[in-house]
């Protein structure tokens, strides 16, 4: 079933014009876990081309985040791509600190740093979309 759905998109498939392609990063220093008085550098960037962004995160994000950033964009198609670049380990959600888990075991950001950049990428996503 799934082969004969890409033999169909392959069929209908039709070239259109994206626009320009903008890339947008910055570095956010987070607080880290186990000294909340350094920081660690977590490199960001977010793309776009026409209706479409996609989010280059450098850690494992947790699906709720995503689901913010996705929601929150104004694009009309947004991709999440974890594991991006310099990789960070996991960045636990705020709700996930309720319980014992290994992400926050091996977590190297401060608890609350996950909600603090997912509202980083939802700026720079605004800004992309202002600009396209």
């Amino acid at each position: 079933m799934l082969g004969q759905y890409a033999v169909n998109a392959a069929e209908n498939f039709q070239q259109i014009e994206l626009g320009k392609l903008q890339i947008l990063g910055q570095t956010y220093k987070c607080a880290a876990k186990e000294n909340a008085n350094m920081t660690m550098d977590v490199t960001m960037y977010t793309l776009s081309f026409g209706d479409l962004a996609i989010v280059a995160a450098p850690y494992e994000m947790f699906s709720e985040n995503g689901q913010q950033i996705k929601a929150g964009s104004q694009f009309k198609t947004t991709f999440i791509a974890t594991c991006a670049n310099n990789m960070l380990y996991y960045v636990p959600s705020e709700a996930t600190y309720a319980y014992e888990a290994y992400e926050i075991d091996t977590g190297r950001l401060a608890q609350g740093s996950a909600e603090i950049l997912v509202a980083e990428y939802l700026t720079m996503l605004k800004q992309l979309y202002e600009t396209k």
